[in-house]
């Protein structure tokens, strides 16, 4: 698409009609899981279909499956299916993939475990013998960027002819697909300029940003402009018109990540998105949508937090969103994940500390709301009966018609013990509504109807797993 196609497009998006309802109650849905309690929810399409994981058993052991979830229905998407040397059962991975996102196609990013062999290599990078002087086979286990398809097939996404071996065990991961197919995440890529401190070429592996066009098979690294420094990268999100956008930072160190953007009809290599225009703001980008506004989260020094903000690429105009927690400086936090063609924001925000406990929330007409106080207490029939079972920890997606998805703390007392499980979650605009409020109440309820203020903490391990697309 060339440049004046592409200002078209956004132009008409721009002009769209808003179909998101701007909502001060929404219905929780608790979209279930797949065999085992825990499912998370990534990313949802204009359809309604919602990706993300759930647990399952393999093999008497936990692993991730990527599912798909449809008008009430969560199906499995599967994974690489993987042979089974027996070298490869000790790699826990012959099973195991997670969707991060779907286009309006029904088409889903993410990455799935696959067994790969290989030359043994010694300290020397030299090959290992037998004793009959042939290589020794050894096994590993590679994340692969994969693309989930709307027919039940996996598409594997290649990785760089040049990827070192040593390095398949990180692999790839794909983070984002486009509704034209286009793909984005990051690999490990050995750039071609790399040169030692004496001027000679050398080797540096190091993951880097691609885009993936599926219609050609074509997988191209998307470098920084300047390749003096080894510099690792990653792409988040692309939007309809072909932008995508990202982060990168210096080899070993995150004080200087910055957030990025690449447009084709522009440069070729990634551009640095300055958000506040500050020389020491740490930054990474994390979505972006077809009218160019750009969602993430910024460092200033002179502030001292992380703070969630839109930034628009066509007029360099950057909005912070503000915090759920305004009473304890140490508590102010914010971090935005996703960003609707109607400007919505959803995220994650620090709500109370010590320690800290994040809420999702969904910024809209310019004020920030905690989405547990827009949905409605326990109830029975139309009277509450106690307070949430439900916490909302965070909001990871939103489509064009303001419908949210994410992850819920489910708390209940089983047998009188607490119980928490970590659950994927729809959350439903309920135009001209209000949430039904919850009575306060003093006694623990011992027959599962009472909230858990504390079983949250049970889950913390959980909500650190593989919480990033990077």
């Amino acid at each position: 698409m060339n440049r004046f196609n592409k200002l078209l497009a956004v132009s008409a998006v721009s002009l769209a009609v808003n179909n998101a309802i701007a909502a001060d109650a929404y219905e929780l849905i608790d979209l279930g899981e797949l065999d085992k309690a825990t499912s998370f929810a990534y990313g949802i399409n204009n359809a309604g279909e919602v990706v993300g994981y759930s647990t399952i058993s393999v093999d008497g052991e936990d692993s991730l499956h990527a599912f798909k979830y449809l008008s009430g229905s969560m199906t499995d998407s599967g994974a690489i299916v993987n042979e089974d040397p027996s070298e490869a059962f000790v790699l826990n991975a012959k099973d195991f993939s997670i969707a991060f996102a779907i286009n309006d196609i029904g088409a889903s990013a993410g990455l799935s475990k696959e067994i790969v062999s290989r030359d043994k290599l010694d300290d020397n990078d030299e090959v290992v013998l037998d004793s009959n002087g042939d290589p020794v086979i050894e096994y590993l286990s590679a994340e692969r960027a994969t693309i989930f398809q709307n027919d039940g097939t996996i598409v594997k996404i290649p990785f760089f002819e040049d990827a070192t071996e040593r390095q398949l065990s990180s692999g790839s991961s794909a983070a984002a697909i486009n509704n034209d197919g286009i793909v984005v995440g990051s690999a490990f890529y050995d750039r071609p300029d790399d040169v030692d401190g004496n001027g000679n070429s050398t080797s540096v592996y190091m993951k880097h940003a691609f885009i993936y066009d599926s219609s050609n098979e074509l997988l191209t690294a998307i470098l920084p402009e300047n390749t003096a420094v080894a510099v690792t990268s990653s792409f988040r999100d692309i939007n309809n018109t072909g932008v995508a956008v990202g982060w990168h930072s210096t080899e070993n160190s995150t004080s200087d990540t910055r957030a990025v953007y690449y447009d084709s009809t522009i440069s070729d290599n990634l551009v640095n998105l300055e958000v506040y225009g500050s020389e020491d703001e740490i930054a990474i980008a994390t979505a972006i949508n077809d009218s160019n506004v750009v969602v993430g989260r910024a460092y200033r020094p002179d502030e001292g937090h992380f703070t969630a903000y839109t930034h628009d690429i066509n007029t360099g105009e950057t909005n912070s969103l503000g915090f759920l927690n305004t009473t304890s400086v140490n508590g102010q936090e914010s971090e935005a994940y996703d960003i609707n063609n109607s400007g919505q924001v959803v995220g994650r925000s620090i709500y109370s500390i010590y320690p800290n406990v994040y809420h999702a929330f969904v910024y809209d007409n310019g004020e920030i709301k905690d989405i547990n106080d827009l949905i409605d207490c326990v109830q029975e029939g139309n009277e509450p009966v106690g307070e949430r079972d439900w916490e909302i920890v965070e909001a990871r997606s939103i489509n064009d018609e303001g419908v949210i998805v994410g992850s819920g703390i489910f708390s209940r007392y089983v047998n009188g013990e607490p119980v928490a499980e970590l659950r994927a979650v729809m959350l439903r605009p309920k135009e001209g509504e209000v949430p039904v409020a919850c009575p306060v109440i003093d006694d623990e309820d011992e027959s599962g109807g009472g909230s858990i203020p504390f079983i949250s903490l049970l889950l913390f391990p959980l909500l650190t797993t593989f919480r990033k697309k990077s």
